[in-house]
């Protein structure tokens, strides 16, 4: 356009009202739209096409090539704070920095409670007993005083409930079924295992990223000395909170 003899008014216009709107972040707008304007009011009508002025072609010239270089300006001035803080989480953990005069750190990683804020509240807690429950309703393996029904994958309330499931992971797979099957939602604890079969599956159910539990030592606790059990006969498996839906996609 700056290489034609002449420009269209009503073009030239349309222009300037667009510099005009980036006054407010560009300080030289109204200097550097003079010459433009100057042009305007020399018309005869918004039809006509103008000869530039070397003024006006040298304004829009500045607005072509300089624009870039304004970072605008802040409309309400920036508030004062006496502390700040910084936080942070990933799929691992958390962590937190306040800043005072001596810098205070938090940090974990995530634990039931926290999951319970995230995915909860949970309703039922599926693979459990009266002494590892961690829910008032629960299913468990043998009947109880306190069970809401014994063996989790004979029952047909799933869609009914927002389900905790810890399950022993050979039944990972028979889990995802009744998932599926009742369209359910739940919070699954299952390890990251490429390799077994319902891997693919499960990470098809996840409607987000799957949480990392802390080392099996510390995130599953024998209720016996000396009790083996299943995380235990493995310690390098990583365990992995998986929120999972039934629903189809």
């Amino acid at each position: 356009m700056l290489k034609r003899p002449t420009v269209s008014a009503r073009l030239l216009a349309r222009i300037a009202g667009r510099c005009i709107s980036m006054m407010a972040a560009v300080f030289p707008a109204k200097l550097k739209l003079r010459n433009i304007y100057r042009l305007l009011n020399s018309r005869m009508s918004w039809d006509e096409a103008m000869p530039w002025s070397p003024e006006a072609r040298e304004d829009l010239s500045w607005w072509l090539t300089s624009l870039d270089g304004w970072n605008g300006r802040l409309l309400v001035p920036p508030a004062s704070c006496d502390l700040q803080l910084s936080t942070d989480a990933s799929e691992t953990g958390w962590g937190a920095t306040l800043s005072t005069p001596v810098a205070q750190t938090a940090s974990g990683f995530w634990r039931p409670e926290q999951l319970e804020r995230m995915f909860g509240p949970h309703t039922i807690d599926r693979f459990a007993s009266l002494s590892t429950a961690l829910l008032p309703v629960y299913n468990s393996r043998f009947r109880d005083p306190g069970t809401a029904g014994v063996d989790a994958l004979g029952q047909n309330d799933w869609q009914q409930h927002n389900n905790f499931i810890n399950p022993p992971f050979r039944l990972v797979a028979r889990v995802l079924d009744a998932v599926q099957a009742q369209r359910a939602e739940a919070t699954l604890i299952a390890p990251m295992l490429p390799g077994q079969p319902w891997m693919e599956r499960l990470r098809r159910l996840s409607v987000c990223p799957p949480l990392r539990l802390p080392p099996v030592t510390q995130a599953c606790i024998p209720l016996l000395p000396h009790q083996q059990i299943e995380p235990h006969r493995n310690r390098r498996w990583t365990l992995f909170a998986w929120r999972i839906s039934g629903e189809p996609g």
